[in-house]
């Protein structure tokens, strides 16, 4: 008798293409998912010997939206989403699969608010051990917007130039995300998907970034002795016009009590449009 299949099985690359589409056509609201399909199409192509990316579907079937992919290069995250309004199919592929490693270090990475306590009955049920649960809103801008973003003059004291890969360490050092293998999650990001950063002309220090992660802007930070200039704003706006020239509409996810970052997002002229939820293991990378 052969083994049973798994509930789980790879969504083909053609497959993946026009999931996304469906995506992109479903509204604002899922720009982020458009957005994440998008890196992970786009990985593949610049490294197709590297597997970043493990796209799921619950018996194959992604016609209603639902996808399970699993992220693993120096993480190992699960990000999910459906268009179904009935969560349930989604839920018995979370409970029942075998293709997710429940024993590894997980990020349950940017679970949409309103799927949130499907996937923790689904937690439950694999005893998956939370640790904790961050809330995010997700400020988005459209890319026809985004691309009419007028730049600010670089202040006299500093310039605005690319991150490159020997920038991951300062940037993991000040990232309050970090885990052991983050710089190497970092470094991943600026080679495959850019980033800026403003630095000082008299010694090239950075001191303020930005970079572009599976869905947007991410890790955005300015050094102590720097804010308060306009060097996020800055960054933001270089990464939010590259997004757009890419064809995505640039996003942002933000800390809901980051205040400071929730009203640097609004002046620019972003929007929320969806609340997400990060959900770590209770061991800790």
């Amino acid at each position: 008798m052969t083994e049973k299949q798994d509930i789980l099985e790879t969504i083909p690359d053609e497959v993946v293409i026009e999931l996304r589409e469906k995506y992109r056509n479903a509204g604002p609201h899922t720009a982020y998912v458009y957005n994440f399909l998008n890196c992970a199409l786009k990985w593949k192509r610049l490294c197709p010997n590297k597997n970043f990316f493990t796209l799921l579907a619950p018996n194959g079937n992604c016609t209603d939206g639902t996808f399970i992919a699993i992220q693993s290069w120096s993480c190992y995250d699960i990000f999910l989403y459906t268009l179904d309004e009935d969560t349930k199919v989604l839920y018995e592929a979370l409970a029942h699969t075998k293709s997710i490693d429940w024993k590894r270090l997980i990020v349950l990475y940017a679970v949409q608010k309103d799927q949130f306590p499907m996937v923790l009955q689904a937690l439950n049920k694999v005893e998956f051990p939370i640790h904790h649960s961050n809330v995010y809103d997700v400020w988005w801008m459209s890319k026809q917007k985004a691309l009419g973003l007028s730049i600010d003059e670089c202040p006299s004291e500093v310039y605005v130039q690319k991150l490159d890969k020997v920038h991951a360490a300062v940037i993991n050092s000040y990232w309050d995300s970090r885990f052991p293998n983050s710089e190497e999650y970092l470094s991943t990001f600026i080679e495959l998907n850019g980033g800026y950063g403003v630095f000082t002309k008299t010694t090239n220090k950075l001191v303020s970034w930005v970079l572009k992660n599976q869905i947007g802007l991410g890790a955005v930070e300015t050094l102590k002795d720097y804010k308060r200039k306009g060097y996020a704003s800055l960054v933001v706006k270089h990464m939010a016009k590259k997004c757009a020239e890419e064809g995505e509409d640039p996003l942002g996810t933000v800390l809901q009590g980051n205040i400071t970052s929730q009203a640097m997002f609004k002046k620019l002229g972003f929007t929320i449009i969806n609340t997400v939820v990060f959900t770590e293991a209770e061991i800790s990378r």
